[in-house]
């Protein structure tokens, strides 16, 4: 087991994530476990991630702000000279957040995130990231990041696609997503990876154009649907196909379920970008 303490957020360049080449996973490996943990962090730039991903003013953090504020963490997790595979190639698939209650704005969090083996997907290897944050002593909010890596050998096993809800749909909204969209939302969330900078930096990564991030299309889609509360929340989603910048995806959302699926599509053949689900904390951990 390998953990390391922070008294204040590493650094997270990505210059680490391109150089040294990683070895990447071979038969019979499995990732360790390796662990980062801060206490007392401070939220920061809460008003202007709410202002880049639509969330109104309120006494407590939007849903998916601990994730980007624990980021530095996971860059230096990512980059630890014991995770095998590369940050630069590895893709988002799936998140899960669980929030047990709000978390104040001014709230000092105690971050704890660590990942520990991996298992096989179609093509490469899937690897849980997962993440908690507590306050005052308490678990207030947790998530399961799973992340997909084709530095090592699948089952090449295909899995049913993922299903759109079968929602009676009572919003509907197109985005207008400008080409400086992730530069923007790079200078306050800090992730600055080329990949969403400019057509050209996303070129060197084998994109056509650069791209939005990820957790900024699942943040917009979550201010967009009013079900936060000071009960617990629970949100499950899942990464299709990136949405390239400038870019006019539409978002549609409705009941069900308990709660309000969602999803994001591209507007001429309506093939998802990202399909989600948002309602009320079941009790079940995740």
């Amino acid at each position: 087991m390998i953990e390391e303490r922070f008294e204040q957020l590493p650094n997270a360049s990505l210059v680490k994530a391109i150089w040294p080449r990683k070895p990447g996973i071979k038969a019979g490996q499995s990732i360790p476990r390796i662990s980062m943990r801060l206490d007392g962090l401070q939220p920061a730039k809460v008003d202007a991630y709410r202002a880049i991903c639509g969330f109104p003013d309120g006494p407590h953090l939007p849903l998916p702000f601990p994730q980007v504020a624990a980021a530095p963490l996971h860059i230096a997790l990512f980059t630890h000279s014991a995770f095998p595979l590369s940050a630069m190639g590895l893709v988002h698939v799936s998140s899960e957040i669980t929030q047990h209650r709000p978390i104040a704005v001014d709230a000092a969090m105690d971050v704890h995130c660590w990942v520990e083996g991996h298992r096989p997907a179609r093509r490469g290897v899937e690897v849980d990231l997962m993440t908690e944050v507590s306050v005052g002593g308490e678990l207030a909010w947790l998530s399961t990041t799973t992340v997909l890596s084709m530095a090592g050998e699948g089952d090449g096993i295909k899995r049913p696609p993922v299903e759109i809800p079968d929602m009676a749909s009572d919003r509907s909204v197109v985005w207008s997503l400008p080409t400086d969209l992730g530069r923007r939302y790079g200078r306050v969330a800090g992730d600055r990876n080329p990949i969403h900078m400019y057509p050209w930096t996303a070129k060197l990564f084998g994109f056509k154009r650069h791209i939005i991030h990820g957790m900024w299309l699942l943040a917009r889609a979550v201010s967009e649907i009013d079900a936060q509360s000071s009960s617990g929340v629970q949100l499950r989603c899942q990464f299709k196909r990136p949405v390239f910048l400038p870019g006019s995806p539409v978002f549609m959302s409705g009941e069900h379920d308990g709660g309000a699926s969602f999803v994001v599509r591209r507007a001429d053949n309506e093939k998802p970008h990202l399909v989600g689900w948002l309602g009320p904390h079941s009790g079940k951990v995740l």
